[in-house]
């Protein structure tokens, strides 16, 4: 078993093999930071268009009401809330979708980051 790199060490002072460990920890360390970091992020963005959904959602459902008090006959409330359906159905097909496309977002986003290994740094595998 050759291994060059054991030969580079054996003449390195134990002050240069403690700050090349040192150096890969650190680096490995602050890999794996990313990733909760990167799943704190995704779950405030997901949080962030929910609210922004409900804010959506609570002034249609005002609009709704101030035109409820201008219906003049019964025709025109079943067709008020015929449209209210429909926008409410929209509206939630939309949000589904958009959350689908932020979690993707931040699933392939952590993916990434899963498959390069930012945990497991070049520092490390250069001491193997």
């Amino acid at each position: 078993m050759s291994n060059g790199g054991n030969r580079k060490r054996e003449g390195a002072s134990p002050e240069a093999v403690t700050r090349q460990v040192t150096a890969a920890l650190e680096q490995h360390l602050a890999g794996l930071m990313v990733m909760p970091q990167r799943l704190m992020q995704a779950q405030i963005e997901i949080l962030a268009e929910g609210m922004n959904f409900m804010s959506r959602r609570v002034k249609a459902q005002a609009a709704f009401l101030g035109e409820l008090g201008q219906v003049s006959s019964v025709a025109n409330l079943a067709q008020l809330q015929r449209n209210l359906v429909e926008n409410i159905s929209r509206d939630w097909t939309e949000e589904a979708k958009e959350i689908s496309e932020i979690a993707n977002r931040n699933l392939n986003t952590l993916v990434r980051l899963a498959q390069g290994s930012p945990g497991i740094g070049p520092g490390l595998r250069q001491l193997s």
